[in-house]
């Protein structure tokens, strides 16, 4: 479908029926060079769609054999499991923030990546399940990363020189240390990946052990700051156009971050000590869902624990009254 001229989107899924049929993945989006085209995100390798992508492509003129790159916002096997598709078709560069590299080798690994840290909290205070069957689901619904050689590491606020557009590389940790965003200023569009999810209720996309309150506020206020007019994200079910409705978004969704911090702080002070599992169901339900309700509350503590305000004690956290709200 096309976005504006030179920019198109394909392959929205429905999450639920998605894993239950394989082969969950993301909005992939292309813009035209020249007589080169660029991919934002590959999407997942299962069950034929990156070959949807390509029919789509060709419905719409473009030639899936121009591809040259694809611009990985991170290694997620949702947005990146097609490049091993689109790597035996037409060999294009595979660019990512250098700090995703070794992910980028990882696979489905990467999204537990961060167990050592999860296991502070109690791992199966996230994942109520054996590790073994959370890991085999997520092969069997989103599959893997694969494996590819044609990498280009990519540096924060690097400049891509394009034929027709150029793309600045924005850091924007705080999902995973890795992600990042492209911003195409001459079209005022910008990719976010899993930065916000706006297809929930201006919801910051902390869902994993690994996701940081602080990064992804900041990377939120330095995408505010941009001048933008077409919001591409990765698991919308639209392309949000308009400068002022994109800035209210950023703007409400730091709001929302704001209120769980709080609703943290609330329930530490007024509870004592707590484990993770029991801030669950405490958070907005059309924000923060399912295993939502357990990483907020776990990245709101990591920054709070940063702060000297709260102190991990045999599985439990208890906060240390400063008179800091």
């Amino acid at each position: 479908m096309k976005i504006t001229t030179g920019f198109h989107v394909y392959s929205k899924d429905v999450p639920f029926r998605s894993c239950l049929l394989r082969g969950f993945s993301c909005n992939v989006f292309a813009m035209t060079q020249g007589h080169e085209t660029w991919l934002v995100d590959a999407g997942s390798g299962l069950v034929g769609r990156p070959r949807k992508i390509v029919a789509s492509m060709q419905e719409e003129g473009l030639d899936p054999s121009s591809i040259t790159r694809i611009l990985l916002t991170h290694a997620h096997p949702d947005h990146a499991g097609g490049i091993g598709y689109f790597s035996h078709k037409c060999n294009p560069a595979i660019c990512i923030h250098e700090s995703e590299e070794a992910s980028l080798k990882g696979g489905t690994k990467h999204l537990w990546e961060s167990e050592a840290i999860a296991a502070r909290g109690k791992i199966n205070d996230f994942y109520p399940a054996p590790m073994w069957l959370v890991h085999s689901f997520a092969r069997y619904s989103i599959g893997n990363t694969p494996s590819v050689s044609n990498i280009k590491l990519l540096k924060d606020r690097e400049t891509i020189k394009g034929h027709e557009h150029d793309v600045v590389v924005i850091h924007t940790p705080g999902h995973i240390p890795g992600h990042a965003c492209y911003y195409v200023p001459d079209a005022k569009i910008a990719f976010i990946g899993d930065l916000i999810d706006p297809s929930f209720d201006r919801k910051a996309s902390l869902n994993f052990p690994s996701s940081d309150y602080d990064q992804i506020c900041h990377s939120i206020q330095v995408m505010r700051e941009l001048d933008i007019e077409f919001l591409c994200a990765a698991h919308a079910s639209d392309v949000i156009h308009g400068a002022s409705k994109i800035r209210d978004l950023f703007t409400g969704t730091l709001e929302v971050l704001r209120n769980a911090r709080e609703t943290t702080l609330a329930m530490l002070k007024e509870r004592g000590p707590m484990r993770l599992k029991e801030f669950a169901g405490h958070y907005p339900k059309d924000t923060w869902r399912l295993q939502d309700q357990v990483c907020v509350p776990f990245a709101v503590i990591k920054s709070l624990e940063k702060e000297g305000r709260v102190k991990a004690e045999n599985g439990r956290y208890r906060l240390i009254e400063t008179g800091i709200s």
